[in-house]
């Protein structure tokens, strides 16, 4: 398998990730793991309900997202399923979101 056109060189994901760090501060967690077979049961389990909504190319939105917690580490991610893969596509709503990956504290850098 080759590498993925939207991949981007390990360089660019660290200046990526400084620049959120430099721009949103680093007093919350801003990193996330999930592990293979987690993101592969959502991944499964978006295709199969998206296909009995005969939705033949469902997309993934990532929201950045917070815990409701008075801590620090309220960081967190939300992956939605959506009805396609432009921009404007609708989220779709008929499919539960995953959450609750893990990440250590302090948050580690790229």
């Amino acid at each position: 398998m080759g590498r993925p056109a939207k991949c981007v060189t390990v360089q660019e994901g660290k200046d990526l990730q400084k620049n959120y760090r430099d721009t949103k501060g680093t007093s919350d967690s801003y990193e996330v793991v999930y592990s293979l077979e987690e993101l592969q049961e959502f991944l499964d389990y978006v295709r199969e309900l998206s296909s009995e909504q005969n939705i033949a190319k469902p997309g993934i939105r990532i929201y950045y997202a917070a815990y409701d917690l008075p801590q620090p580490n309220k960081g967190t991610v939300l992956l939605s399923a959506t009805n396609g893969t432009a921009m404007s596509a609708d989220n779709n709503y008929n499919i539960d979101p995953l959450n609750k990956g893990t990440g250590g504290w302090p948050p580690k850098a790229y």
